[in-house]
């Protein structure tokens, strides 16, 4: 049985948090918005992490990878936001949580951006 996420942006993506953090939701940035790749692909939403021993915020990789699930969407490839470039995840699997397929791929970058490439 595959792991279940904490579920963010309305049940569209999950994150199975690592130990020690908590996962937050948060808005696009800038650095995206501005970029040519904004327009050409799908993008979910993005998120953040707290450290929970000292309550600030990630800005760079976490100490382990986590797992990104994301509700799959036809034959679409899983992508994130790098905070210069748009980066197909590596070796993504497709899992059935509860009934439902998702596609799942494992990330260290504390607040990627994800979407899909159109």
């Amino acid at each position: 049985m595959a792991k279940k996420g904490k579920a963010i942006h309305k049940g569209k993506m999950r994150v199975v948090v690592p130990s020690g953090y908590k996962v937050f939701e948060k808005k696009i940035p800038r650095s995206l918005k501005d970029s040519p790749d904004f327009k050409k692909y799908d993008w979910i939403g993005n998120f953040g992490f707290t450290d929970n021993e000292t309550g600030k915020k990630v800005k760079k990789n976490l100490k382990a990878d986590y797992e990104v699930q994301v509700k799959k969407n036809g034959n679409k490839k899983l992508v994130y936001w790098d905070g210069e470039k748009t980066v197909k995840f590596k070796s993504p699997k497709q899992k059935n949580i509860d009934g439902i397929d998702y596609i799942t791929a494992e990330l260290r970058k504390g607040d990627p951006p994800v979407g899909w490439a159109n």
